[in-house]
C-alpha cells in the first residue's frame, strides 16, 4: 500500500481539502487558546482566523526543508514507526 503525502505537504500544495482538515482539526483548540487571552469570542474568531491564513499563505516559508519530522507511537509493534520513518519522520517516540 504507498503511502500519501502528510497533510502539510497538501497545505503546502496549495490543496483546499487538506487545508479545510487541518482547521477543522485545530480551529476549536486554537479558539479555545485564543479566548484565554483576549477574553472576547469575536476577537478570538478573527485571531484564529488570521491564524490559519498566515499559516495556509506562508506555509512554504513556515515549513522548512531540513526540518526534524517526529512521529509519537502508541501501538503496539513497530509497523507504524516503519512506516513514519518510511513517510519521513527523522525522530520516533515509543510509548
Amino acid at each position: 500500500m504507498p503511502l500519501t503525502m502528510c497533510p502539510g505537504e497538501q497545505c503546502k500544495q496549495n490543496n483546499r481539502l487538506a487545508q479545510m482538515n487541518v482547521y477543522k482539526a485545530y480551529c476549536n483548540a486554537m479558539y479555545n487558546v485564543a479566548l484565554r487571552i483576549v477574553h472576547n469570542s469575536a476577537v478570538a474568531e478573527d485571531v484564529v482566523q488570521e491564524a490559519f491564513l498566515t499559516a495556509f499563505t506562508d506555509l512554504n516559508k513556515l515549513y522548512m526543508v531540513n526540518c526534524p519530522v517526529g512521529f509519537s507511537d502508541h501501538t503496539t509493534g513497530n509497523i507504524a514507526s516503519i512506516a513514519a520513518v518510511a513517510a519521513g519522520a527523522n525522530i520516533i517516540e515509543k510509548h
